[in-house]
């Protein structure tokens, strides 16, 4: 009996596997996608703080105002005022923004996401 001839390909169970392996990668993408971006628009504004021309900020608050306004432009949620860091050593302030995101994944699983950002801005 030599049947090796006329199988070829996969099974039904083999596709469905490989099948669901995609949807679920697509499925994470999907969900992660907009998390991601967000966090690249929180990078630019920081880094559009840094390397804005001339501008120095006279305290904290300033720098915070300014970083929250940027957001609020830019239609950033999920960061807080208490999600910003703001420490002065000489003349740098140092600018961190930690903050984390739970993504509802399916029923009861969440997704959790943690991000920190960092900037060193000129002071006055």
């Amino acid at each position: 009996m030599n049947t090796g001839k006329y199988q070829k390909g996969m099974t039904i169970y083999g596709v469905a596997f490989i099948l669901l392996l995609i949807g679920f990668v697509v499925f994470t993408t999907l969900k992660l996608f907009p998390v991601y971006m967000e966090n690249f628009t929180i990078s630019s504004s920081l880094e559009s703080l840094e390397s804005e021309p001339g501008k120095q900020f006279a305290g904290a608050m300033d720098i915070r105002h300014a970083l929250m306004k940027r957001f609020g432009m830019n239609n950033v949620r999920q960061v807080t005022r208490d999600d910003i860091s703001v420490t002065r050593e000489g003349q740098i302030y140092y600018v961190d923004v930690d903050y984390d995101v739970r993504v509802p994944y399916i029923k009861n699983i969440s997704l959790l996401v943690s991000f920190t950002n960092h900037v060193e801005v000129d002071a006055q």
